[in-house]
Protein backbone atom coordinates (compact mmCIF):
# COMPACT_ATOMS: atom_id res chain seq x y z
CA UNK A 1 0.00 0.00 0.00
CA UNK A 2 1.16 3.05 -0.35
CA UNK A 3 3.16 5.05 3.42
CA UNK A 4 0.29 6.07 5.65
CA UNK A 5 1.46 9.66 5.16
CA UNK A 6 0.49 10.17 1.73
CA UNK A 7 -2.82 9.47 -0.07
CA UNK A 8 -3.30 6.56 -2.01
CA UNK A 9 -4.99 7.02 -5.90
CA UNK A 10 -8.34 5.73 -5.67
CA UNK A 11 -7.58 1.70 -4.65
CA UNK A 12 -5.82 1.85 -7.41
CA UNK A 13 -2.81 -0.22 -5.70
CA UNK A 14 -3.01 -3.77 -4.79
CA UNK A 15 -0.23 -5.34 -2.61
CA UNK A 16 2.39 -3.33 -0.82
CA UNK A 17 3.91 0.04 -1.68
CA UNK A 18 6.58 -0.96 -5.07
CA UNK A 19 4.43 -3.26 -6.22
CA UNK A 20 1.80 -1.64 -8.10
CA UNK A 21 -1.18 -3.12 -9.75
CA UNK A 22 -3.61 -1.51 -11.96
CA UNK A 23 -6.79 -3.40 -13.70
CA UNK A 24 -10.46 -2.58 -14.71
CA UNK A 25 -13.58 -4.38 -13.61
CA UNK A 26 -16.34 -4.66 -16.26
CA UNK A 27 -18.74 -3.16 -13.78
CA UNK A 28 -16.23 -0.05 -14.13
CA UNK A 29 -17.74 1.54 -17.05
CA UNK A 30 -16.99 4.96 -17.76
CA UNK A 31 -13.56 4.59 -15.78
CA UNK A 32 -10.47 4.53 -18.15
CA UNK A 33 -6.91 3.30 -17.00
CA UNK A 34 -5.11 5.61 -19.04
CA UNK A 35 -6.60 8.40 -16.18
CA UNK A 36 -5.46 5.39 -13.37
CA UNK A 37 -1.79 5.10 -14.96
CA UNK A 38 -1.35 8.87 -15.33
CA UNK A 39 -3.06 9.04 -12.08
CA UNK A 40 -0.11 7.03 -10.72
CA UNK A 41 2.55 8.72 -12.66
CA UNK A 42 1.56 11.93 -10.92
CA UNK A 43 2.09 10.70 -7.55
CA UNK A 44 5.10 12.33 -5.65
CA UNK A 45 6.30 8.54 -4.67
CA UNK A 46 6.01 6.87 -7.83
CA UNK A 47 9.64 7.02 -8.55
CA UNK A 48 10.06 4.37 -5.71
CA UNK A 49 7.66 1.46 -7.88
CA UNK A 50 9.95 -1.64 -8.69
CA UNK A 51 7.31 -3.55 -9.61
CA UNK A 52 4.15 -2.80 -12.04
CA UNK A 53 1.62 -4.50 -13.48
CA UNK A 54 -0.92 -3.87 -15.85
CA UNK A 55 -4.23 -6.40 -16.26
CA UNK A 56 -7.72 -5.32 -18.48
CA UNK A 57 -7.07 -1.64 -19.55
CA UNK A 58 -10.62 -2.10 -20.66
CA UNK A 59 -12.27 -4.01 -23.56
CA UNK A 60 -9.01 -5.13 -24.10
CA UNK A 61 -10.00 -7.60 -26.53
CA UNK A 62 -11.07 -4.61 -28.69
CA UNK A 63 -8.56 -2.07 -28.11
CA UNK A 64 -4.88 -2.99 -27.74
CA UNK A 65 -2.27 -2.15 -25.94
CA UNK A 66 -0.72 1.15 -27.92
CA UNK A 67 -2.13 3.31 -25.47
CA UNK A 68 -0.82 1.52 -22.58
CA UNK A 69 3.09 1.38 -24.12
CA UNK A 70 2.74 5.09 -25.28
CA UNK A 71 2.22 6.26 -21.91
CA UNK A 72 4.46 3.87 -19.84
CA UNK A 73 7.48 4.77 -22.63
CA UNK A 74 6.57 9.14 -21.64
CA UNK A 75 6.65 8.55 -18.07
CA UNK A 76 9.65 6.76 -17.62
CA UNK A 77 11.47 9.07 -16.15
CA UNK A 78 9.21 8.78 -13.34
CA UNK A 79 9.95 4.97 -13.24
CA UNK A 80 13.84 5.02 -12.60
CA UNK A 81 13.65 2.06 -10.75
CA UNK A 82 11.17 -0.18 -12.44
CA UNK A 83 12.66 -3.64 -12.68
CA UNK A 84 9.10 -5.68 -13.46
CA UNK A 85 6.88 -5.13 -15.72
CA UNK A 86 3.71 -7.02 -16.47
CA UNK A 87 0.97 -6.04 -19.76
CA UNK A 88 -2.02 -8.12 -20.05
CA UNK A 89 -1.99 -10.01 -17.03
CA UNK A 90 -6.02 -10.33 -16.69
CA UNK A 91 -7.32 -12.37 -14.03
CA UNK A 92 -9.05 -15.95 -14.73
CA UNK A 93 -12.36 -15.48 -16.29
CA UNK A 94 -12.29 -11.68 -17.13
CA UNK A 95 -10.88 -12.57 -20.61
CA UNK A 96 -9.46 -15.49 -22.79
CA UNK A 97 -5.75 -14.79 -23.79
CA UNK A 98 -6.66 -15.51 -27.49
CA UNK A 99 -8.38 -12.08 -27.41
CA UNK A 100 -6.13 -10.03 -25.60
CA UNK A 101 -4.90 -7.91 -28.62
CA UNK A 102 -1.22 -6.37 -27.77
CA UNK A 103 1.05 -4.12 -29.68
CA UNK A 104 4.96 -3.44 -30.49
CA UNK A 105 6.67 -3.75 -28.02
CA UNK A 106 10.05 -2.29 -29.02
CA UNK A 107 10.10 1.48 -27.53
CA UNK A 108 10.58 -0.81 -23.87
CA UNK A 109 13.31 -1.86 -24.32
CA UNK A 110 15.37 1.66 -24.66
CA UNK A 111 12.51 3.47 -22.01
CA UNK A 112 13.87 0.90 -18.95
CA UNK A 113 17.51 -0.01 -18.81
CA UNK A 114 16.54 -1.11 -14.89
CA UNK A 115 13.99 -3.69 -16.37
CA UNK A 116 14.91 -7.09 -15.84
CA UNK A 117 11.87 -9.18 -15.63
CA UNK A 118 9.13 -8.52 -18.48
CA UNK A 119 6.08 -10.38 -18.72
CA UNK A 120 3.74 -10.47 -21.62
CA UNK A 121 0.20 -12.41 -22.07
CA UNK A 122 -1.90 -12.38 -25.29
CA UNK A 123 -0.07 -12.66 -28.82
CA UNK A 124 -2.48 -11.08 -30.56
CA UNK A 125 -0.87 -7.93 -32.58
CA UNK A 126 2.12 -8.61 -30.96
CA UNK A 127 5.66 -8.12 -31.93
CA UNK A 128 9.09 -7.27 -30.01
CA UNK A 129 10.74 -5.39 -32.67
CA UNK A 130 14.51 -5.09 -32.29
CA UNK A 131 15.34 -5.93 -28.65
CA UNK A 132 18.65 -4.86 -27.37
CA UNK A 133 18.63 -5.29 -23.22
CA UNK A 134 21.61 -5.17 -20.74
CA UNK A 135 19.84 -6.16 -17.55
CA UNK A 136 16.89 -8.33 -18.68
CA UNK A 137 16.95 -11.47 -17.00
CA UNK A 138 13.58 -13.20 -17.72
CA UNK A 139 10.94 -12.57 -20.18
CA UNK A 140 7.68 -14.55 -20.59
CA UNK A 141 5.53 -14.66 -23.00
CA UNK A 142 2.09 -16.61 -22.44
CA UNK A 143 -0.12 -17.18 -25.35
CA UNK A 144 -3.21 -19.42 -26.71
CA UNK A 145 -1.60 -19.07 -30.16
CA UNK A 146 2.04 -17.44 -30.16
CA UNK A 147 3.21 -15.82 -33.83
CA UNK A 148 6.38 -17.63 -35.38
CA UNK A 149 7.48 -14.16 -35.89
CA UNK A 150 7.71 -13.17 -32.27
CA UNK A 151 9.97 -16.17 -31.48
CA UNK A 152 11.76 -14.93 -34.51
CA UNK A 153 12.46 -12.02 -33.34
CA UNK A 154 13.85 -13.21 -29.61
CA UNK A 155 16.51 -15.40 -31.88
CA UNK A 156 17.64 -12.35 -32.60
CA UNK A 157 18.08 -10.58 -29.58
CA UNK A 158 20.10 -8.93 -27.83
CA UNK A 159 19.64 -9.62 -24.03
CA UNK A 160 23.02 -10.93 -22.23
CA UNK A 161 21.97 -11.05 -19.12
CA UNK A 162 19.12 -13.32 -19.97
CA UNK A 163 18.28 -16.25 -17.57
CA UNK A 164 14.71 -17.30 -18.28
CA UNK A 165 12.97 -17.72 -21.19
CA UNK A 166 9.01 -19.01 -20.78
CA UNK A 167 7.06 -18.94 -24.14
CA UNK A 168 3.50 -20.25 -24.12
CA UNK A 169 3.38 -21.53 -27.85
CA UNK A 170 -0.52 -22.55 -28.06
CA UNK A 171 -2.64 -23.91 -31.29
CA UNK A 172 -2.86 -23.19 -34.72
CA UNK A 173 -6.29 -22.32 -34.16
CA UNK A 174 -5.69 -19.55 -32.13
CA UNK A 175 -3.00 -18.12 -33.88
CA UNK A 176 0.15 -19.93 -33.17
CA UNK A 177 2.65 -20.18 -36.81
CA UNK A 178 5.73 -21.27 -34.63
CA UNK A 179 7.96 -23.64 -36.27
CA UNK A 180 10.43 -26.58 -34.62
CA UNK A 181 13.30 -25.03 -36.34
CA UNK A 182 12.17 -20.82 -35.23
CA UNK A 183 12.60 -22.88 -31.47
CA UNK A 184 15.67 -24.39 -32.75
CA UNK A 185 17.30 -20.55 -33.63
CA UNK A 186 15.84 -19.58 -29.80
CA UNK A 187 18.29 -22.17 -28.44
CA UNK A 188 21.09 -21.42 -30.37
CA UNK A 189 21.18 -18.30 -29.61
CA UNK A 190 21.03 -18.48 -25.89
CA UNK A 191 22.51 -21.84 -25.09
CA UNK A 192 23.10 -20.98 -21.67
CA UNK A 193 19.60 -20.72 -20.29
CA UNK A 194 19.28 -21.83 -16.56
CA UNK A 195 15.29 -22.11 -17.20
CA UNK A 196 13.29 -22.87 -20.38
CA UNK A 197 9.74 -23.05 -20.12
CA UNK A 198 8.14 -24.12 -23.69
CA UNK A 199 4.33 -25.37 -22.73
CA UNK A 200 0.97 -25.32 -23.86
CA UNK A 201 2.68 -26.46 -27.51
CA UNK A 202 1.38 -28.78 -30.00
CA UNK A 203 5.10 -29.65 -30.56
CA UNK A 204 5.41 -31.27 -27.31
CA UNK A 205 7.05 -34.43 -28.81
CA UNK A 206 9.65 -32.66 -31.39
CA UNK A 207 10.65 -30.04 -28.82
CA UNK A 208 11.35 -32.80 -26.38
CA UNK A 209 13.77 -34.39 -29.24
CA UNK A 210 15.04 -31.58 -30.20
CA UNK A 211 16.32 -30.31 -26.21
CA UNK A 212 17.37 -33.73 -25.91
CA UNK A 213 20.40 -33.04 -28.51
CA UNK A 214 21.07 -29.52 -27.90
CA UNK A 215 23.57 -28.28 -25.60
CA UNK A 216 21.56 -26.00 -23.71
CA UNK A 217 21.06 -28.86 -21.25
CA UNK A 218 24.83 -28.16 -19.89
CA UNK A 219 23.25 -25.40 -18.62
CA UNK A 220 19.44 -25.74 -17.85
CA UNK A 221 18.15 -26.31 -14.34
CA UNK A 222 14.42 -26.04 -15.19
CA UNK A 223 12.54 -27.58 -18.16
CA UNK A 224 8.97 -26.81 -18.09
CA UNK A 225 7.20 -28.68 -21.15
CA UNK A 226 3.71 -28.82 -19.44
CA UNK A 227 0.23 -28.11 -20.97
CA UNK A 228 0.96 -29.77 -24.55
CA UNK A 229 1.33 -32.47 -26.60
CA UNK A 230 4.08 -34.34 -25.10
CA UNK A 231 3.59 -38.42 -24.61
CA UNK A 232 5.88 -41.29 -24.31
CA UNK A 233 7.56 -40.38 -27.31
CA UNK A 234 8.86 -37.53 -26.65
CA UNK A 235 10.18 -38.01 -23.26
CA UNK A 236 11.89 -41.25 -23.69
CA UNK A 237 13.91 -39.45 -26.24
CA UNK A 238 14.51 -36.82 -23.30
CA UNK A 239 15.24 -39.27 -21.25
CA UNK A 240 17.91 -41.08 -23.51
CA UNK A 241 20.02 -37.68 -23.04
CA UNK A 242 22.67 -38.06 -20.31
CA UNK A 243 22.93 -34.62 -19.65
CA UNK A 244 19.28 -34.60 -18.16
CA UNK A 245 20.79 -35.68 -14.71
CA UNK A 246 22.27 -32.40 -14.78
CA UNK A 247 18.29 -30.50 -14.25
CA UNK A 248 16.58 -29.92 -10.85
CA UNK A 249 13.11 -29.59 -11.44
CA UNK A 250 10.92 -31.00 -14.69
CA UNK A 251 7.23 -29.70 -15.11
CA UNK A 252 5.57 -31.84 -17.60
CA UNK A 253 2.06 -31.94 -15.99
CA UNK A 254 -0.68 -32.02 -17.87
CA UNK A 255 0.77 -33.98 -21.10
CA UNK A 256 -0.26 -37.65 -22.23
CA UNK A 257 2.02 -39.76 -20.82
CA UNK A 258 1.68 -42.93 -19.92
CA UNK A 259 1.26 -44.34 -15.93
CA UNK A 260 4.45 -46.42 -16.77
CA UNK A 261 6.31 -43.38 -17.63
CA UNK A 262 5.37 -41.54 -14.76
CA UNK A 263 6.11 -44.74 -13.05
CA UNK A 264 9.69 -44.18 -15.05
CA UNK A 265 10.16 -40.49 -13.88
CA UNK A 266 9.72 -41.38 -10.13
CA UNK A 267 12.82 -42.58 -10.20
CA UNK A 268 14.80 -39.53 -11.85
CA UNK A 269 17.19 -38.06 -10.16
CA UNK A 270 15.51 -34.46 -10.29
CA UNK A 271 12.12 -33.13 -9.32
CA UNK A 272 9.24 -34.03 -11.63
CA UNK A 273 5.51 -32.62 -12.06
CA UNK A 274 3.73 -35.19 -13.63
CA UNK A 275 0.39 -34.32 -12.45
CA UNK A 276 -3.00 -34.33 -14.39
CA UNK A 277 -1.94 -36.91 -16.64
CA UNK A 278 -4.29 -36.53 -19.50
CA UNK A 279 -5.76 -39.69 -21.81
CA UNK A 280 -4.19 -40.19 -25.69
CA UNK A 281 -7.52 -40.61 -27.79
CA UNK A 282 -5.28 -41.05 -31.08
CA UNK A 283 -5.85 -43.91 -33.56
CA UNK A 284 -5.07 -45.11 -36.69
CA UNK A 285 -7.64 -44.97 -39.40
CA UNK A 286 -6.81 -46.45 -42.64
CA UNK A 287 -3.06 -46.44 -42.41
CA UNK A 288 -3.33 -42.78 -40.87
CA UNK A 289 -2.70 -41.50 -37.43
CA UNK A 290 -5.13 -39.62 -36.48
CA UNK A 291 -4.12 -36.89 -33.62
CA UNK A 292 -6.33 -36.29 -30.87
CA UNK A 293 -3.66 -34.61 -28.30
CA UNK A 294 -4.65 -30.84 -27.57
CA UNK A 295 -2.75 -28.28 -25.96
CA UNK A 296 -4.06 -27.38 -22.34
CA UNK A 297 -4.67 -23.58 -23.05
CA UNK A 298 -6.29 -22.81 -27.03
CA UNK A 299 -8.43 -19.43 -26.21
Amino acid sequence: MWPENEESPNDIIRGKFGEIAISLEESELGVMIFDRMEQLFSHPSVGNVTNLSIGNWGMCWEEDSTTVVTLLVESANKLPNLKTLSIGQVEPGECERSWILQSDMTPIWSAFPKLEYFHIEGGSGLSLGKIRHERLKTLCIITAGLDGAVVRQIAAAELPSLERLDLGLGCRQSGASVTINDIRAVLDRFPNLKSLGLSNSELGDEIAAMIANSPILDSLVSLDLSCGTLSDQGMAELLSSPKIRILKNLDVSWSYLSDEMVKRLEDAPFSVNTEAQRIDFSETVDGKVQNRRYVLIYE
